[in-house]
């Protein structure tokens, strides 16, 4: 079947699926700069973090920024405010209330976007500005308070052959490798859109960086997000500019990466360009977005968003093979446009998706087969979103909240 016409198939098939999803917060980031149909938010909608119940409650907490990126540990609820270079807390609270914030920093840099922890270390990504601001950060978190203390932040200042997105470092990701952690470090690897660079740092219980290897990536591939393999040493990199997903050994005890592998978020014969510096109405271009590891380490999800082709707006699948080599095995229609978000349950039986152009969210089920979401098994959990750029399940089991009269942007 035409992939067009499978992709309407899809969307008839929404809201079909009897199982529940998953409690959430949903962020709102903005419109990204190559979606030209995306309508910018307003405030309040353009500052909140939407509440998404298990039992269909909608809860809006209006933000003192555009909370861009979450991150859940315990009881505690961080958020990426990138319009004001700080970072938020929160306390959760019965049923997915947030109180506060309790911590409202500055976030070490310009524009922070992803955020990881471990214990009581949380790190931040700062994307940067055209020029400068671009860091890893490092918190010092209270467990109870769910306050933050700042750390230390460590600047990089590196460029590639893109002059569009690459005059300056934009660190884009942090993820915390717990597999060489201990209590006294936090190691971490940080992905580096404009110096196409992949760094390994480790951070002290007191917030102190040091970096420890340096991995360059394919000039002008832009690696964006990364996730590492629950069972094996290896690290999933997806590069946005090239539409790549790269696969790396991971040496503990130098944390240096070394390349196993290179492949495509789209068909090997796809030649859309990239997205940098384009419209809706100049044809078809891609970008590749968020990346996600099953728990039991089977199946790698990548997500295209883009525009002009039924090639973009998917979720690229891929089987992982033995020593962590992965092939791809599907390449399915997001049902949203631009997802620009995407996270799995926390037993990886579903896959959250969400389209920061269309402002829907989705779920699909997770196919026992490697590589594979179960098509048609599409949800529509939620509509009418603002911009929503990141979701992040919440810890079960949490009482459903009574609903207040809260509008959605």
């Amino acid at each position: 079947m035409h992939l067009c016409v499978y992709y309407m198939f899809l969307l008839s098939a929404l809201a079909t699926v009897p199982a529940p999803a998953p409690s959430v917060l949903v962020g709102s980031g903005g419109c990204d700069v190559s979606d030209s149909l995306c309508e910018p938010p307003v405030p309040p909608f353009s500052r909140q973090i939407v509440l998404l119940s298990a039992g269909g409650v909608k809860h809006n907490y209006t933000t003192p920024g555009a909370p861009s990126w979450l991150h859940v540990s315990g009881s505690c609820v961080f958020a990426a405010a990138t319009t004001d270079n700080s970072l938020l807390s929160y306390k959760l609270g019965a049923g997915g209330a947030l109180d506060g914030p309790v911590s409202a920093v500055p976030s070490g840099g310009l524009a922070p976007v992803k955020l990881d922890s471990a214990g009581t270390t949380l790190v931040a990504a700062n994307y940067g500005s055209p020029s400068s601001g671009a860091s890893v950060a490092s918190f010092v978190v209270d467990p109870q308070a769910c306050s933050l203390t700042a750390g230390a932040s460590m600047p990089f200042h590196r460029s590639s052959v893109d002059p569009r997105r690459q005059t300056n470092s934009h660190v884009h990701t942090v993820v915390v490798d717990h597999a060489a952690s201990s209590a006294n470090q936090t190691r971490v690897l940080a992905a580096d859109l404009g110096g196409d660079a992949i760094y390994t740092l480790d951070v002290s219980a007191s917030g102190a960086i040091s970096l420890l290897h340096t991995a360059a990536a394919a000039a002008g591939s832009g690696p964006r997000h990364l996730a590492i393999h629950p069972k094996l040493r290896v690290a999933y990199v997806v590069h946005e500019m090239s539409n790549t997903l790269t696969v790396h050994a991971i040496d503990d005890q130098s944390g240096s990466l070394s390349l196993l592998q290179t492949t495509s978020t789209l068909p090997l014969n796809a030649t859309l360009p990239t997205c940098a510096g384009l419209h809706a109405g100049l044809g078809g271009c891609s970008k590749a977005a968020e990346i996600v590891v099953t728990a039991g380490g089977e199946s790698v999800f990548v997500s295209n968003r883009g525009v002009g082709s039924p090639l973009t707006n998917t979720i690229a699948g891929y089987e992982v093979l033995p020593h962590g080599y992965v092939a791809l095995a599907q390449l399915a229609p997001s049902a949203t446009r631009f997802p620009r978000g995407m996270t799995l349950s926390s037993d990886s039986s579903q896959l959250l998706v969400v389209g920061q152009g269309s402002g829907n969210f989705v779920r699909f089920d997770v196919s026992s087969t490697p590589g594979t979401l179960r098509l048609p098994g599409i949800e529509l959990i939620a509509a009418g979103l603002s911009t929503p750029t990141t979701v992040v399940p919440l810890p079960l089991p949490l009482p459903v909240l009574a609903p207040v009269p809260a509008p959605l942007g």
